[in-house]
């Protein structure tokens, strides 16, 4: 049995934890290291089911700690799809392509977290916040752009950032992190 526990692993391992406890630091509301571990734990785990289920188990445990909310599926959605967007990177890393994944991570984001708050009056007890037609859904997008405040969009930039860069300054002093197997 091949030894799974390499270099590369540990360093993306604690790269990834202490990147999370920042969902328990006091910040902007979506303003967390979240949306860059997907990007990262994409773009440099080659399993593609661990890329998955890494950041799905930050967001699992500290919402366990923190508390659910009745559209966190469209948050874990989100995550999913912002982590296969890194696997568009898996082969060729670069700048131009990390800042053109966090963009479409945002307004990925903000789309589908938005419009879940539309669809959440579908199957629950709770009061309609908007139409159930096509112009609810608008009127639901429109509501959330004062909340976007682009905070997804600069913590990507900013935790993506660190990640990113932290591995790229790392491997210098450890060579063994560009291995991938």
């Amino acid at each position: 049995m091949k030894n799974s526990i390499t270099p590369r692993f540990i360093f993306i391992t604690l790269a990834v934890l202490a990147a999370a406890l920042t969902r328990f630091l006091p910040h902007p509301p979506n303003f967390t290291a979240i949306g860059g571990i997907a990007l990262f734990a994409g773009a440099f785990i080659p399993n593609r089911i661990l890329s998955l289920i890494i950041p799905i188990s930050v967001m699992v445990i500290t919402d366990a700690i923190i508390g659910f909310h009745n559209t966190v599926w469209a948050v874990y959605l989100s995550i999913v799809l912002i982590t296969m967007l890194g696997w568009t990177m898996q082969e060729r890393k670069t700048v131009g392509g990390f800042v053109g994944t966090s963009l479409i991570a945002s307004v990925l984001f903000f789309f589908i977290t938005n419009a879940a708050m539309w669809a959440v009056g579908f199957w629950t007890s709770e009061p309609l916040l908007y139409s159930k037609d096509f112009g609810g859904l608008v009127t639901a997008i429109d509501m959330g752009i004062p909340f976007y405040s682009y905070n997804f969009l600069f913590s990507q930039f900013v935790y993506g950032g660190i990640l990113f860069g932290l591995f790229y300054t790392v491997k210098v002093w450890k060579p063994a992190l560009v291995k991938v197997k």
